[in-house]
């Protein structure tokens, strides 16, 4: 948990339910505590320890904190022709719901959030996890979800995507390039990628459909999980290697479509 007693700025809210919390920011760190308590805190600093004095108090008076009806917005100053990078810290309730915006910034979220939107052209987003709607839209930034358990629609340009647990309502993922590696999977997955390596560590159940062009593709297959499979790749090794007990022709709770335009593509049994 950060220490935000040392901060410059810090506001707080009696807010015993979750809550509805907006950050915008064009530059800096955003970190969204979801933690037992009874109030909404928002601690507010500039992220660079070398910002001169003149820009410290702008990032203080100029930041703007709002709390009304459980709805918390926070947006620091526009005025300057150059941002100065921020640090925003917020605690509130887990369940909580969040929306991100920025242009470059690092946003971070730990605990339970009930759902979360981001909208940011660079940067990057490390969650917990997310019980409802997640929606992630990034230009050039990564993405590190440990587990999505409602449902993932994400949009990712360049960047890295880690996700450790896939269930709920599924996800549907489009990345343009950058490895992306998941964990397990336990609801439907539409996954498509321009280029690069996709590696699925252990599939249970659902319809998982992935796409690649220059790249491979793995997918483990949990022992004893009974899949179809139906792998395709125009330039490179196309194979399954689970035992004939675990391939099913018909319907099968878990079925995996697969295809490289220039890689191998693996199905073995998870290990």
């Amino acid at each position: 948990m950060a220490d935000i007693d040392s901060t410059v700025r810090i506001e707080s809210f009696n807010c015993p339910e979750p809550a509805d919390i907006q950050v915008h920011l064009s530059t800096g760190e955003v970190l969204v505590e979801l933690v037992e308590t009874d109030a909404v805190t928002v601690a507010v600093s500039p992220a660079s320890g070398d910002t001169p004095a003149d820009a410290i108090a702008d990032v203080l008076r100029g930041t703007t904190v709002h709390f009304t009806r459980g709805r918390l917005v926070v947006q620091p100053p526009r005025r300057r022709l150059r941002p100065v990078p921020v640090r925003v810290v917020v605690r509130a309730r887990p369940g909580s719901k969040i929306q991100l915006t920025g242009s470059d910034a690092q946003f971070t979220v730990s605990g339970r959030a009930g759902s979360l939107e981001l909208q940011s052209s660079a940067g990057g987003l490390t969650a917990d996890r997310v019980d409802g709607k997640c929606k992630i839209r990034n230009g050039d930034g990564s993405l590190r979800l440990a587990e999505s358990g409602g449902q993932l629609d994400a949009r990712i340009g360049q960047g890295h995507v880690e996700i450790g647990r896939v269930s709920g309502g599924g996800a549907r993922l489009t990345t343009g390039s950058g490895t992306v590696s998941i964990g397990t999977v336990e609801a439907d997955l539409s996954l498509t990628t321009g280029a690069n390596r996709i590696a699925i560590a252990e599939a249970v159940t659902g319809r998982i459909q992935v796409r690649t062009g220059p790249g491979s593709i793995r997918v483990g297959v949990r022992s004893g999980v009974t899949a179809r499979v139906e792998l395709s790749s125009r330039s490179g090794t196309a194979r399954s290697d689970l035992p004939v007990s675990q391939t099913a022709s018909g319907n099968a709770a878990l079925r995996i479509e697969a295809a490289s335009t220039s890689g191998d593509v693996l199905v073995t049994t998870a290990s």
